[in-house]
């Protein structure tokens, strides 16, 4: 594990991370093949540990805790609720002084110089104004993602501001606790014939040498800044709205 400390440690000034900046990071660990629970906990603090070194105490690392909750007509509750986006996502959910951005739908945890900033004060619409994924996107923060490619929770960020036609916003209401809430969430047209397709936008991203990747074994991990994924996907749906869909 000490080499691969190492290797993740270069790998990392290889794709230009640095000292203060902030990250987003979706993640999957199957391709580390990992065979039980202590060695995925062992994998998780050697990752993090070391994006923590990378961008240091001014820093601010978070993860998406997604529960989809009120959508799927569930309560939420921002501690028990499952977290639908993995082990090492859980792993930085149950960390010491982690801060919860409390979204019934989708929640993300921080943990460092920024965390308070990130997360108080949830807006009702999951990608509105003042939001998470607002406030990340202004800021200028890093998609920093483990063994996925390019995209990331921001495109919808990002599909919303540009008003396209096979999303809208929908009110879902459930309860926290005995209080009463509700969330909007920019969701897909069911009755539409398009579905997601972010493919298009990873091979623009890599072609025109936005993504940056290490390898480490059959792993990889990638950074793209905030900045590029905001003005490739302008540029790409100002020509096409359906550029980030298929059907």
């Amino acid at each position: 594990m000490k080499n691969f400390k190492y290797r993740f440690l270069k790998g990392l000034d290889e794709i230009g991370l640095k000292e203060g900046d902030n990250i987003f990071c979706h993640s999957s660990l199957i391709l580390f093949k990992i065979k039980n629970k202590k060695k995925a906990n062992e994998t998780c603090k050697i990752i993090f540990e070391c994006l923590k070194k990378k961008i240091g105490e001014k820093g601010t690392f978070i993860v998406p805790t997604f529960t989809y909750s009120l959508s799927n007509n569930k309560n939420y509750d921002y501690k028990t609720s499952k977290n639908l986006c993995g082990f090492f996502s859980e792993y930085i959910r149950n960390l010491k002084n982690v801060k919860i951005y409390k979204d019934p739908n989708v929640s993300v945890a921080a943990i460092g110089g920024k965390a308070i900033f990130f997360t108080k004060n949830p807006t009702v619409n999951s990608y509105g104004k003042n939001s998470f994924f607002d406030r990340f996107a202004k800021i200028g923060g890093k998609i920093c993602n483990i063994n996925l490619d390019s995209g990331s929770t921001f495109i919808h960020y990002f599909e919303r501001n540009l008003k396209v036609p096979y999303r809208y916003d929908k009110t879902f209401i459930g309860y926290m606790g005995k209080k009463k809430i509700k969330s909007k969430l920019f969701v897909r047209k069911l009755n539409d014939k398009y579905e997601p397709n972010f493919e298009k936008f990873h091979e623009d991203a890599v072609k025109n040498k936005m993504y940056k990747k290490f390898y480490l074994g059959n792993s990889y991990t990638g950074v793209i800044d905030i900045n590029s994924v905001q003005n490739l996907i302008y540029k790409k749906i100002h020509k096409n709205k359906l550029y980030l869909v298929r059907g």
